[in-house]
């Protein structure tokens, strides 16, 4: 068997076991509420993130004082924030060449991409029969497929994939599935409200730093007592003596409900008016199952609400 480890993150995470009886009482990593870029406020979604990697030393802004968040990130600087949040400074190899035919020896992004290749974090493009074609596409966006799995990679985690599928538009045959629900599973990336993680769309500075700050400190969505718990359920189990009628049950649906309310503050809900009609003998309704799919734990059902009328 063999077994490796990424050395920056193996720290941030020993790193992070002695900070976890002072989470309760500081705010995210200590980071002092200072602004450091004009356009990137104190009070947006993604501050912290962005001064959690300037104090690593990961990130910087442009010369005008700007960060640009809403910027897209191109392909050599998602590699430099790989190399340097998760490997650090001190293990850029100047000496060692990935043999990039786009990756100019005396260029700035070299030593990145070259580490980053070195260390199994970017490999370059592939044609369409998965071989490498030697082309890293230096100039090019990075796509949030592509980012996650730098983030995967860069980070080392373990293929999870329980659960899965958790998005609509990632299917399991894609090359980039695993490296998606295992940043999903690991609590990097949440995906949009619509169930959707739009692989194919390009990751902007913001995103980028929260995804690479969330991977240092990964958070498994689910516990393995969690796990046994449920197969502890499906053992216990006992066949039941079933009574059978004439009955038949017919369900069709309703008419939209008009004036609905959307139940604990949720952005967006689909509600549905079922009619359930017995002819013959009487029919009774034990039991009804509802499969979530999407964005968030299969298991959590706490906003579904079910309403009888008559």
């Amino acid at each position: 068997m063999e077994i490796s480890f990424n050395l920056r993150s193996l720290r941030k995470s020993i790193a992070g076991l002695s900070l976890l009886a002072l989470v309760a009482t500081m705010s995210f990593a200590g980071i002092a509420k200072a602004q450091t870029f004009s356009d990137v406020s104190t009070s947006a979604w993604y501050y912290e993130y962005v001064e959690e990697l300037v104090s690593q030393g990961a990130v910087g802004g442009y010369e005008d004082g700007t960060f640009g968040p809403g910027d897209y990130l191109t392909r050599v600087q998602a590699a430099k924030i790989m190399v340097l949040a998760y490997l650090g400074e001190d293990e850029l190899d100047y000496s060692y060449d990935a043999e990039f035919s786009d990756v100019d020896a005396d260029a700035w992004y070299a030593v990145y991409v070259n580490t980053a290749a070195k260390n199994g974090i970017v490999s370059g493009y592939t044609d369409e029969e998965g071989t490498l074609t030697g082309v890293f596409g230096v100039g090019d966006y990075i796509t949030r497929a592509a980012f996650a799995k730098m983030v995967v990679a860069s980070a080392a985690l373990a293929t999870d994939t329980t659960d899965a599928p958790h998005f609509s538009d990632v299917a399991a045959g894609a090359w980039y599935y695993e490296y998606v629900e295992t940043a999903y599973n690991n609590t990097v990336i949440d995906g949009y409200s619509d169930g959707t993680f739009k692989p194919g769309n390009n990751v902007n500075r913001a995103e980028a730093c929260k995804m690479v700050v969330l991977g240092e400190t990964p958070t498994v969505r689910y516990s393995e007592e969690e796990e046994e718990e449920e197969e502890e359920e499906e053992e216990e189990v006992v066949e039941e003596e079933v009574t059978t009628s004439d009955a038949t049950l017919t369900v069709s649906q309703g008419t939209v409900i008009a004036g609905a309310s959307v139940p604990k503050g949720a952005t967006s809900v689909q509600v549905m008016n079922l009619s359930f009609k017995a002819t013959g003998d009487a029919a009774e309704i034990d039991g009804i199952t509802l499969h979530r799919t999407g964005v968030g734990s299969s298991t959590d059902f706490s906003y579904v609400y079910l309403y009888q009328d008559g």
